[in-house]
């Protein structure tokens, strides 16, 4: 069986992650998620997960919601659809918007909230009118307020979104959705100020091998990618979150790669002393009844979750809730089509410069999973 080609690298500046990235893109992969995490060191890292592709491709970083809303309702109206949002707060206080956009079509919609009840009415509302939620970002300001951004595109199907302070009750969340015809498409990780780490998942309708791992280091997370891969298995979602001990922890959502809802035989997974904490499964799907929705209670603290199902709804036009934002665009690069020919916004400066002092590590998988120089 043919597997999907497929890359995943890691930098510790900006500049080496767009060279890749253009370098990448003119060899047939497409970017369809970004991460970033600032380390003690004050350096950012940006990690990206590839899969083979073509069509048209976008990549931007803005300093503010303002600039990068701006972008997105501009590229919507030529041809490009939004995939994946990722947020960091940088020393200065500013908080950076990077944004993945692919070549696509249909109604769309991008809403940003300083709080989980008015995101999560949002996600029904908008479930109800024939949107999915594809991508889901938080970021934590200075004055203790969580922000919650999402991507929504059309689509329909059962639809799930949880929330929880604890990964052992997300995983058991997971493996309860697995059995009933859903399939993680997305997890997100903050740290709130008690300590606690919230894992967010989301979920869209489908079925077929599928895997969710946590570790704690980057090396035995590439090493599962690299096991995966040979397998057959493509990573979806990649996230990470640095914890108080100073640990870099790297979750993946990961699903079999000849075809996203294909009905295979599951594998397993054990443990080892490298390993937060590791899951795979393949699970039988039942039906869910309609509009299933219900509150969480883990240990002292309750975590929203719902379910649903709901007819589609026509509807066009959906744009941004903003929140202002009046800084000047700072870093930027962008593709103008399928065939490797980089041209930057006009009127918009260019940051490509690289430092390659501190590289972090690169690997990237074809179809044989041989290394490609």
């Amino acid at each position: 069986m043919a597997t999907e080609k497929q890359a995943l690298y890691r930098y510790n500046n900006w500049g080496s992650f767009v060279n890749k990235w253009q370098d990448l893109s003119g060899n047939g992969y497409r970017l369809v998620d970004v991460e970033t995490d600032i380390q003690s060191n004050g350096k950012t890292y940006f990690t990206g997960t590839w899969q083979e592709g073509d069509g048209k491709y976008a990549l931007y970083r803005y300093n503010n919601w303002g600039s990068f809303t701006d972008k997105w309702q501009d590229l919507s109206g030529n041809g490009y659809r939004l995939v994946d949002v990722e947020t960091d707060i940088q020393s200065n206080g500013k908080t950076y918007f990077t944004g993945v956009w692919r070549e696509g079509d249909g109604k769309h919609a991008l809403y940003r909230y300083d709080n989980w009840g008015s995101f999560t009415d949002k996600w029904q509302d908008l479930s109800g009118k024939g949107y999915r939620l594809v991508d889901f970002n938080t970021d934590v300001q200075s004055n203790g307020k969580t922000y919650f951004t999402g991507v929504w595109q059309e689509g329909d199907g059962k639809y799930a979104l949880y929330r929880y302070n604890n990964w052992g009750s997300f995983t058991d969340k997971w493996q309860d959705l697995s059995g009933k015809g859903y399939r993680l498409v997305d997890v997100e990780t903050d740290i709130q100020s008690n300590g606690k780490t919230y894992f967010t998942g989301v979920w869209q309708e489908g079925d077929g091998q599928h895997a969710l791992y946590r570790y704690n280091n980057w090396n035995s997370f590439t090493n599962k990618w690299q096991d995966l891969s040979s397998q057959g298995y493509t990573l979806a979602d990649v996230e990470t979150d640095i914890q108080s001990n100073g640990k870099t922890y790297f979750t993946g959502t990961w699903y079999k790669a000849d075809h996203q809802f294909d009905d295979i035989t599951g594998i397993s997974s054990t443990s080892t002393n490298f390993r937060s904490q590791a899951l795979a499964g393949d699970h039988e799907s039942d039906a869910l009844t309609n509009n299933q929705g219900g509150n969480d209670t883990e240990f002292d603290e309750i975590s929203k979750a719902f379910l649903g199902e709901s007819p589609i709804e026509s509807q066009e036009g959906l744009l941004t809730d903003l929140v202002p934002g009046d800084e000047l665009l700072l870093l930027n690069a962008t593709a103008t089509d399928g065939n490797g020919n980089f041209t930057p916004d006009p009127g918009v400066e260019q940051s490509l410069e690289a430092e390659f002092g501190q590289f972090a590590e690169t690997l990237n998988a074809a179809s044989n999973l041989n290394v490609l120089v």
